[in-house]
């Protein structure tokens, strides 16, 4: 009787937390287990795509002598895709890209003289694309994409005096696009972490700009692209005012080139910045993050820029934050969704599902973890959240209250920074009289989501 209980008691909770997991449909969700490849990955030596829902991971396995591997998820487990009828895959730097259902892979390859070499899988084998270590010697940091069914590589070419340099496959030989080193006379003397991005058929390369001359490096952004005839910058210099640091790859919106980065002057809080055509122009408020940033990406769905990142100011747990047009606000309503501390977190955006990929750096293997998030209408839900409710007084010195006809679940105060300050899960107002002067958010969750608006408090 007792075990029947226990199975009745069981079923009820499971069915409380399916109708609680429906109220609030929007939620992180782990893809697979937890810690799911079968290796040690290192920060550097992982990347992931995502193809009709479909996630694909490769990594370098530190535990295994650096072999190569990719695993993808079947909806159920990660199975790994063998690299069978090959020789041992052993490299770095690993990049993946998928067109037309063709997996690419580009890498250093440590069988090659560490220079570059790119795998293709059609779904039963894997081949080379063309000839292996191509380039003149070492590659690093390269970044694999696929432009009229034709992989790109771009990467730090150790040749031109590790500048950026760009290659593709022209279905016999692999060729340069535009002048090898292209990044010389522009970065501050060296240029890593390049990634390629094709944007209306023309190829742009980000990388960070380097000068290690001095005690202490000096980095910024640089973003250039191939006009057809040779590798122009974007803007004069990304580095308008404050120095830029922690960047990561650029996205587009309507044409127009967008970066995250973190700044020094802000304490290397976040700052999103985009190209108008003439200058590096900011994208909402400067150092919005809660605390010092690393691992920055930025993604579009809709119209609406999220940005992922890493954040000291939530014991370096993984972020999302949207911006809705007035302000960066975090993805589900609360900053640092890991479940603990990460490294190396990287973003993707398939369909209507925003996809992160990290390592777990609480344990000793380093496994990888994924987690998803269903954006099909968080930005609706917000809009639709903030038009429903209304606060007063404001500015405030006590009491705020919320008006709204909604049934409100959790009432929370942010700062700017989208850093919960205070919370409560009752009533329809708020006590702020012991916060210091200042402007502030109030968040509200009501069954259709998270709404915000702003408020001061004198």
């Amino acid at each position: 009787m007792l075990f029947f209980t226990s199975k009745l008691v069981l079923c009820l909770l499971l069915i409380t937390n399916l109708c609680s997991s429906s109220a609030n449909a929007q939620i992180w969700q782990q893809v697979g287990p937890r810690f799911f490849s079968s290796g040690t990955a290192t920060i550097e030596n992982h990347h992931f795509a995502v193809d009709n829902g479909t996630p694909y991971v490769v990594y370098s396995d530190h535990a295994d002598n650096y072999l190569l591997k990719v695993e993808k998820f079947d909806g159920i487990n990660w199975v790994t895709i063998n690299f069978t009828g090959l020789p041992a895959i052993r490299g770095a730097y690993p990049s993946i890209a998928i067109d037309n259902g063709l997996v690419y892979v580009a890498y250093q390859d440590w069988t090659a003289n560490r220079r570059n070499t790119v795998l293709k899988y059609d779904g039963t084998a894997w081949s080379y694309v063309g000839s292996t270590g191509f380039g003149t010697a070492e590659g690093r940091f390269q970044s694999v994409a696929i432009h009229n069914g034709e992989p790109y590589v771009a990467f730090e070419d150790s040749t031109h005096s590790f500048e950026a340099t760009l290659m593709t496959y022209d279905g016999s030989n692999w060729v340069y696009v535009g002048t090898p080193g292209f990044s010389a006379g522009y970065s501050l003397g060296q240029a890593y972490d390049t990634n390629l991005i094709f944007e209306g058929g023309t190829p742009y390369v980000s990388f960070m700009s380097a000068n290690y001359s001095g005690m202490l490096p000096i980095t910024e952004a640089g973003v250039m692209k191939f006009d057809g005839t040779a590798w122009v910058p974007v803007g004069t210099t990304t580095n308008t005012g404050p120095l830029i640091n922690g960047f990561e790859p650029i996205a587009f919106l309507n044409g127009e080139p967008y970066l995250v980065h973190s700044d020094d002057q802000f304490s290397y809080k976040l700052a999103v910045q985009k190209f108008d055509g003439t200058n590096w122009v900011p994208v909402g408020n400067t150092g919005f993050s809660p605390g010092t940033a690393s691992y920055n990406q930025i993604k579009f769905h809709n119209q609406t820029p999220y940005v992922s990142f890493v954040d000291l100011g939530t014991a370096s747990k993984g972020s999302v934050m949207l911006f809705d047009g007035t302000n960066w606000v975090p993805l589900g309503g609360a900053l640092g969704f890991t479940q603990s501390s990460i490294v190396s977190l990287q973003l993707e955006i398939d369909n209507n599902t925003l996809f992160v990929s990290y390592i777990d750096s609480n344990q000793n293997i380093n496994p990888l973890s994924m987690m998803s998030y269903d954006i099909v209408t968080s930005l609706e839900n917000i809009q639709e959240v903030n038009s429903s409710f209304s606060i007063a007084p404001n500015p405030v010195t006590n009491l705020l209250n919320i008006f709204t006809e909604e049934q409100v679940k959790t009432i929370s105060v942010l700062n700017l920074n989208g850093q919960i300050l205070k919370r409560k899960t009752t009533g329809t107002s708020i006590e702020v009289d012991d916060l210091p002067a200042g402007t502030y958010l109030i968040e509200i969750q009501t069954e259709k989501g998270f709404g915000y608006q702003r408020f001061v408090k004198y």
